[in-house]
C-alpha cells in the first residue's frame, strides 16, 4: 500500500514523500517536489513489486562492476582453456 506524506523543510518549502509498503518486501520511499510525481512513482513501484519486476536495489548498489569482473576472473576464467588469457586482457583493459 502506498502512502504520501507532505513535508516542509527548514525554509517552508513543501515536498512529498511517497512510501510503498507491501508485506514480504522491504519498504521503499522516495521524496519529490510535486505530489503528482510522488503518486506516479508509488503506483509504478507498487506494480513492479507485485509483478516481480523489481530488483533488490540495496544489494545491487553495494557491488561495483570492478568487483564483478574480479570475481569472474578469479572464479570462472581459471576453468577455461589457457586460463582465459584472452579474457583476462580484456578485463584488465
Amino acid at each position: 500500500m502506498a502512502a504520501i506524506r507532505e513535508r516542509k523543510d527548514q525554509n517552508g518549502k513543501m515536498s512529498y514523500q511517497a512510501q510503498v509498503r507491501i508485506q514480504g518486501y522491504p519498504p521503499q520511499s522516495k521524496t519529490f517536489l510535486r505530489k503528482t510525481d510522488a503518486k506516479q512513482w508509488a503506483i509504478q513501484t507498487e506494480t513492479e513489486i507485485r509483478t516481480g519486476m523489481t530488483i533488490r536495489k540495496n544489494s545491487a548498489s553495494k557491488h561495483t562492476v570492478r568487483e564483478m569482473l574480479e570475481r569472474y576472473r578469479d572464479n570462472v576464467l581459471t576453468d577455461k582453456a589457457n586460463g582465459g588469457k584472452d579474457h583476462k586482457t580484456h578485463i584488465a583493459w
